[in-house]
């Protein structure tokens, strides 16, 4: 979304690039020349350019060095990156990205209205949108301030919440958060795994699977590796829209389409293949995958 808005004031391109645990400054340089369709670096035009880069604090060092060289190389190429931790360039620019705005307690909203100034109102409505085509009952009005508080105002958690409002009211997806954790503030991963209980057991099996890819990945690449699991899941394409409707995979590219797990689902999804005692048979199974260009192959450690 980012990137279609700022595609014009950025003639040269926009691109983007998933950082890896075990990324290396030259394969994210080699990547970054893929995403703008270039042989090298380099070669990029003159023109202003815009680069995303997912995850800094995977491989901070990695992409420090990687993005020192492209400074040197392509000094109109402009950056945009996201991580725990700073790359620590001196050029850099930092953002601290804080948990949104929530009503306090001590306000008695009557109607919507008085909670939209709230960010993460706002975010949770308009993902709601996306899901459900109803206006909220009244009685959804006081727990969708609580919900937002029980999530900690966090983006990825009101997210996940919201694509439950596809099958769940606003109480009923508060409840549920509320009954696996008491505490005031519910942890991603307990939001995650409530998205994924919603999966058929073949489909969370699937998702187990996927988690093995690192970067973004293609259709081709999922029904590759999901072929391994001997007719359990009968359409791969059906899965990925299940998994972008509940808000546990990201999908991005017009002509070439390519998905990637965020990585509080990645973890939590490899978590349960350990779990499961599925991990080491899941990463032989990736192994077998021959290389397929852009799908960002890599498995997880």
């Amino acid at each position: 979304m980012v990137a279609h808005r700022l595609a014009g004031a950025y003639p040269g391109g926009v691109a983007g690039v998933a950082v890896a645990d075990d990324s290396t400054a030259d394969e994210l340089l080699g990547s970054v020349a893929a995403g703008f369709g270039v042989t090298r670096p380099q070669d990029l035009t003159g023109r202003p350019a815009l680069l995303f880069v997912d995850g800094v604090d995977r491989a901070p060092a990695a992409v420090g060095a990687a993005m020192a060289e492209l400074l040197k190389q392509v000094p109109r190429l402009r950056f945009l990156a996201t991580g725990r931790q700073p790359t620590g360039l001196a050029e850099e620019r930092v953002w601290p990205v804080i948990p949104l705005a929530t009503p306090p307690v001590t306000l008695s909203a009557g109607t919507v209205a008085e909670l939209v100034p709230y960010p993460a109102i706002g975010l949770l409505l308009e993902r709601l949108g996306r899901v459900r085509r109803t206006r909220l009952a009244p009685q959804e009005i006081a727990p969708l301030a609580a919900l937002v508080r029980h999530l900690g105002g966090l983006p990825l958690a009101i997210e996940l919440a919201a694509a439950r409002g596809r099958v769940l009211t606003i109480p009923e997806i508060l409840g549920s958060y509320a009954d696996r954790s008491p505490r005031a503030v519910v942890p991603l991963q307990v939001v995650v795994a409530e998205s994924y209980r919603l999966l058929a057991p073949a489909e969370q099996r699937a998702l187990r699977l996927l988690a093995m890819f690192r970067h973004r990945w293609s259709r081709a690449s999922a029904e590759a590796l999901l072929d391994t699991l001997d007719g359990e899941l009968a359409d791969v394409v059906h899965l990925l829209d299940r998994l972008v409707a509940l808000g546990l995979l990201s999908v991005s590219g017009d002509h070439a389409v390519r998905f990637r797990l965020p990585a509080a689902v990645r973890d939590f999804a490899a978590d349960q293949a350990a779990a499961e005692g599925e991990l080491e048979d899941a990463r032989k199974r990736h192994a077998r995958l021959g290389p397929d260009t852009g799908s960002g192959y890599g498995v997880v450690p």
